[in-house]
């Protein structure tokens, strides 16, 4: 946008300013002190330095009026330049918030059908239960063949050397029970997992 120029520079003004305040000082002084230097009385200078004054009053106020408009005109400019910013900034948040909320909707549809894909049967709780049951008796079942164990391994080794065989195959049939009861244990921890992914 052109900006607008007065015509007349505002050093010219500042200068004509000076010259006019001068006038009057010197035209009051003269009339304070009833001083006249021939023609050009007190009330001459009084007069033509308020005269000049209100002249260089009346250009400044000009002055003042077309350059404060071109300077409105141009905040007018700004304020709609910034306001079209804004709407163009809101509108592109907008679009954005849209994609990004049609990108959720399409994941969380995605994650739906993945889920109504597993099948989990209907009965997988009792099977659960009769196996944790069957689990338990074992184990019980295993403490009392390994107490009975214990006792004839006691009994046998009063016994003469004839029954050295005989303690050897009981030796024997305790490692394959702590064997045993190892694969049960393990098998009870396995369950316990289970059970607990099936809660959450």
């Amino acid at each position: 946008m052109k900006e607008n120029k007065f015509f007349i520079a505002e050093n010219v003004i500042e200068l004509i300013f000076g010259i006019g305040a001068s006038i009057v000082i010197i035209g009051a002084l003269m009339k304070i002190t009833y001083m006249n230097f021939g023609p050009l009385t007190a009330d001459f200078m009084l007069t033509f330095g308020l005269l000049t004054e209100a002249v260089i009053f009346t250009i400044a106020g000009v002055r003042g009026y077309v350059l404060l408009k071109d300077n409105n005109v141009k905040a007018d400019a700004t304020d709609v330049s910034d306001v079209s910013k804004e709407a163009n900034e809101l509108k592109l948040a907008y679009q954005n918030a849209t994609t990004k909320l049609t990108s959720l909707g399409k994941n969380l549809s995605k994650v739906v059908d993945s889920t109504s894909a597993i099948d989990i049967p209907s009965d997988i709780s009792s099977n659960m239960a009769t196996l944790n049951e069957n689990v338990s008796k074992t184990s019980k079942a295993l403490d009392v063949l390994e107490k009975a164990y214990v006792n004839t391994e006691k009994a046998v080794a009063t016994e003469p050397a004839a029954h050295e065989k005989v303690v050897e195959n009981m030796n024997q049939l305790q490692s394959e029970l702590s064997n045993l009861k190892k694969t049960v244990a393990s098998l009870n921890a396995k369950y316990a997992e289970v059970l607990g992914a099936m809660k959450k």
